[in-house]
């Protein structure tokens, strides 16, 4: 008998280093909460997803031990069909929240500097929506990417998979990594990878990608500052090859002055940062809320921590929601919006950073069927 969704882990990550499960029966819906569970005996670890809404509460955290990832099992892959009418609102609502945002940058009544904004694309499923098959996918697409598979712990027929390009902390004791990413440009597939990287160096290299990313490593930087006895930052980002984008990014390294500090704490402070967010923070989640709506965990964390002072956690993009019961997924992407950004541009970005999933879901191939559906 073919396993189903709920017979496997609820939470599966892997990478080119590191390829782990985790089951059990605790549930958190705090970092808090799983913190204190943490400290009650050894051979602990939870993992999930901490949402964008970072309020304290709404997370998907499963503890239990870490093990070995279980065998993989082929499954059947499913055949996907485009929902044309819930996409074509989505895109409407998406151009007319640009349009917005572009104004209110440009001097409107709000005081924005950048905003994160993001879309969603809607693929319906012929037949059964296998998610570990799915993941078996995303591993073989992107062995060298941050790959995973999280049930939701409040709408359990609910999963969110993806491969993220981001480390948003790694911590072990009182050392502390990040990898900040913001400034991001499509690969052009008809150039050589050593032509495009000439171009991308160039064209990421003006103000506008300049400043997008400044935002993010100024407020990593504030933030840390008064947990850190050491940070080293470097002047200038570096350009970081990711599936379909090229990024900048910023590799940061720290000594934290306690290994004392808890993680929920530095979460409250660094997450959501202007990466997935904005400038001022307040205004941008103020203007997200208004014309998105609540985000979830698209742009949260995934990761997991085996201690109080240990854990490892990636920005929740390049992913989808697989809602196995309603028999669908859903992409999500989003970009920085700053002054000089244009609409084209942001379309575009945002298509690149979704062709991570599409390809996943062999959306380019004999897969997808159109439908009004």
């Amino acid at each position: 008998m073919k396993p189903s969704n709920s017979d496997t882990p609820v939470f599966r990550f892997a990478n080119a280093v590191t390829a782990l499960d985790i089951d059990g029966d605790e549930r958190f819906e705090s970092v808090e909460q799983a913190e204190k569970w943490l400290s009650g005996g050894d051979d602990r670890a939870v993992g999930g997803l901490i949402p964008y809404e970072n309020d304290g509460h709404g997370c998907s955290l499963f503890g239990g031990s870490l093990r070995a990832p279980a065998e993989e099992r082929e499954g059947v892959e499913p055949r996907f069909r485009y929902d044309v009418r819930f996409n074509a609102s989505e895109t409407e609502r998406y151009l007319s929240s640009l349009d917005t945002a572009l104004h209110a940058l440009g001097g409107g009544e709000r005081e924005l500097e950048k905003v994160v904004l993001a879309r969603v694309e809607r693929y319906l499923v012929d037949g059964e929506l296998d998610v570990d098959a799915l993941y078996r996918i995303i591993r073989e697409a992107y062995p060298a990417g941050n790959n995973f598979r999280v049930r939701n712990l409040h709408r359990p027929h609910s999963y969110h998979l993806g491969s993220s390009p981001e480390l948003f902390l790694r911590r072990h004791a009182n050392r502390i990594v990040l990898h900040p990413l913001a400034g991001t440009l499509p690969k052009d597939p008809r150039l050589s990878e050593e032509d495009d990287r000439r171009r991308a160096r160039r064209l990421l290299a003006t103000a506008k990608f300049r400043s997008e990313h400044a935002y993010l490593v100024d407020f990593l930087r504030e933030g840390l500052a008064p947990y850190c006895s050491r940070l080293d930052v470097p002047a200038e980002p570096s350009l970081v090859s990711a599936s379909h984008v090229w990024h900048l990014g910023t590799p940061i390294e720290g000594t934290l002055r306690s290994d004392e500090i808890a993680l929920s704490e530095m979460l409250g402070t660094l997450h959501p940062s202007p990466a997935v967010c904005g400038v001022p923070r307040d205004e941008a989640n103020e203007f997200i809320l208004e014309h998105e709506g609540e985000r979830s965990y698209y742009a949260g964390l995934v990761g997991w921590f085996d201690g109080p002072r240990d854990c490892e956690f990636y920005m929740a993009l390049r992913g989808m929601e697989a809602d196995v019961a309603a028999g669908h997924v859903d992409l999500r992407a989003g970009g920085g919006i700053v002054r000089g950004s244009s609409i084209p541009m942001e379309f575009g970005e945002v298509g690149a950073k979704m062709s991570t999933m599409r390809q996943v879901l062999d959306l380019d191939g004999d897969s997808l069927v159109r439908s009004g559906g």
